[in-house]
């Protein structure tokens, strides 16, 4: 991953799909990267997973940490990963601990597609707002009760003022 990140010092927009992610973490430890992404705005992290064997939420935790100009975040959840939530808390540790000094100072957006409302997933929005003074848009697409989960959005202390929009995907009918 380090080595990737070298040859795109001044990247403005990501986009990757969590399948190739193994290939670029060897291990679920978070690494400093050498180069700062300081040109990174906008990231979408693709069929990412809170579960499993941990290294999506390993390379969510180096982009966020070397990327201090991130306005807009964009995660599509992999349902097919729920099944699995063995190695869920020690996983959040290590990522929690590796950005327990960062600060979103730029972050104006959070979109998550497939949110569940599960405890992963609620401990990952409530980092975000905690340490997100510019936030002003979180967009939920989930197949969850919407009710339910601004209820627990709705109760998570913020660093601003958020607009949170919760939607269903829209059904396609024959």
């Amino acid at each position: 991953m380090i080595e990737l990140f070298k040859c795109l010092p001044v990247i403005e927009h990501f986009d990757i799909r969590i399948d190739i992610i193994p290939w670029f973490v060897p291990d679920l430890v978070p690494q400093k990267l050498t180069t700062s992404l300081s040109n990174l705005k906008f990231f979408r992290l693709e069929e990412t997973s809170f579960y499993n064997d941990g290294r999506g939420l390993t390379f969510l935790a180096v982009l966020i940490k070397n990327s201090p100009n991130l306005e807009e975040i964009e995660l599509e959840i992999d349902t097919d990963a729920y099944n699995d939530h063995s190695n869920e808390e020690h996983h959040w540790d290590i990522w929690l601990e590796y950005l327990k000094d960062v600060l979103l100072k730029h972050l104006i957006e959070l979109t998550i597609e497939n949110y569940s409302n599960l405890e992963s997933e609620l401990k990952f929005v409530k980092f975000i707002f905690a340490r997100s003074p510019k936030l002003k848009y979180v967009n939920i697409m989930s197949e969850v009760d919407m009710s339910k989960i601004l209820q627990t959005l709705l109760r998570v202390p913020t660093a601003s003022v958020v607009e949170i929009d919760v939607w269903r995907p829209k059904v396609l009918r024959k």
